[in-house]
């Protein structure tokens, strides 16, 4: 029975020095034990470990009104502040970041109008207009057959070259969100500098790609207005070319 009892006590100690201290045990290593913080600061408490190589660390924001005026990044192996510099910059810059991000979704939240943007409702947004561009491409056939003149085919074959362009896009841009869903999940659950910067990649693909998108958009209204110019002076009767303008205007996803 004895034996028993010292065996149970060695694995406790043992996954005790694995699972190292908690949050909460952090917090009062800074604000109890040790009093680091003055008169007038407050604290936020960590809700996960953030990651610097090898070893995780509890940072704790030290707080004046709403803004971070510093931080305590606690050891979680052992309960002891970091000071090592180098390492203590990563950790700052990741709190920053993890924080700053927690401050802009609660922003987006307040708006009823806006979603986050790496959600599962821009994804399907994305995915929609791509079948819409796609599926345009029957509304020029349409137009094409019914004027049948040089100038507007050679229009038409450079608005499906477009289309098929910008749907791809599209497409491209849904699957950018979903990557951008999992590279916040995994810099929200185990945060580093690593996973931030990658979160950042995800970020800055996803509008260049938007911003490429908008500049093909640009082009593309353009073309139709000499299309839509083309139609008019068609030789097909009033109603036909007023059925054949309305054919050609954008998808309603692409407003």
């Amino acid at each position: 029975m004895k034996r028993a009892f010292l065996v149970f006590l060695c694995l406790f100690c043992l996954l005790g020095s694995t699972f190292g201290i908690s949050s909460s045990e952090a917090v009062n290593f800074v604000v109890r034990e040790n009093s680091f913080l003055i008169e007038g600061e407050n604290f936020q408490t960590p809700v996960t470990t953030i990651k610097n190589e090898q070893d995780n660390y509890w940072v704790i924001p030290v707080l004046s009104g709403q803004s971070a005026v510093t931080y305590f990044p606690v050891k979680e192996k052992v309960k002891a502040l970091s000071t090592n510099r180098a390492v203590n910059r990563e950790l700052f810059k990741t709190a920053d970041i993890l924080r700053e991000l927690s401050i802009e979704k609660e922003r987006v939240s307040q708006n009823t109008s806006v979603d986050w943007l790496f959600t599962q409702t821009y994804v399907l947004l994305f995915d929609n207009l791509s079948r819409s561009l796609g599926n345009e491409v029957f509304q020029l056939n349409t137009i094409a057959s019914s004027v049948n003149d040089s100038q507007t085919n050679s229009k038409v074959g450079i608005l499906k070259s477009a289309l098929e362009s910008m749907s791809e896009r599209a497409a491209r841009l849904s699957l950018l969100i979903t990557d951008g869903m999992r590279a916040e999940s995994s810099f929200q659950s185990q945060p580093s500098m690593l996973r931030a910067n990658d979160l950042k990649e995800k970020f800055e693909e996803f509008f260049s790609e938007l911003s490429l998108l908008n500049d093909d958009a640009l082009a593309y209204r353009s073309e139709i207005n000499s299309l839509k110019d083309l139609i008019s002076t068609s030789s097909a009767d009033d109603a036909t070319k007023t059925r054949l303008i309305s054919l050609a205007d954008p998808p309603a996803e692409f407003n």
